[in-house]
């Protein structure tokens, strides 16, 4: 398939927040994932009838540290689902023709990078259909914690 195209969108932290129903501060360890929606198109349908393509979109689960905002999410963990840059029907249509479109991704540009070593701030939306999955909107470094808490009047415990 095609490169993405990732281009960072020119929102705020203020806007991401507000555009965001949920913001959960989540513990510094690497998400596990786990199976969300799998595909096979048969290769009766491929282009060339030669072979079987696998769509695959995972969630992460991420170990919940504090809810800044939220009416939903309970403590213990969260359950995160990115929008795949190639969606099931763009994953269709390349195998069935061999055709694909380099889709531009806007993404949300971090005042600070989330650090591997350190607690994240994630920046989430309902899923409608889905009561305990959420998708992902924007995550933030925790040395962030500071400029969330003013714009929320919340206190992030370190």
């Amino acid at each position: 398939m095609s490169q993405v195209m990732r281009i960072d969108s020119s929102e705020s932290l203020a806007q991401l927040i507000d555009r965001s129903a949920h913001i959960v501060v989540v513990k510094a360890e690497k998400p596990r994932t786990e199976l969300f929606k799998k595909v096979v198109f048969p290769k009766e349908t491929q282009f060339k009838k030669d072979h079987e393509t696998v769509y695959q979109e995972d969630i992460a689960i991420y170990k919940v540290d504090r809810i800044l905002k939220s009416t939903s999410i309970k403590a213990g963990e969260v359950k995160v689902w990115a929008v795949p840059a190639y969606g099931e029907e763009s994953a269709r249509a390349y195998h069935e023709s061999d055709i694909s479109e380099s889709p531009i991704e806007r993404v949300y540009k971090a005042l600070n990078e989330p650090s591997e070593k350190d607690k994240k701030i994630i920046f989430l939306q309902d899923y409608f259909g889905k009561n305990d999955v959420y998708i992902l909107n924007g995550i933030e470094g925790f040395k962030s914690a500071s400029k969330v808490e003013k714009l929320l009047n919340v206190k992030i415990p370190k």
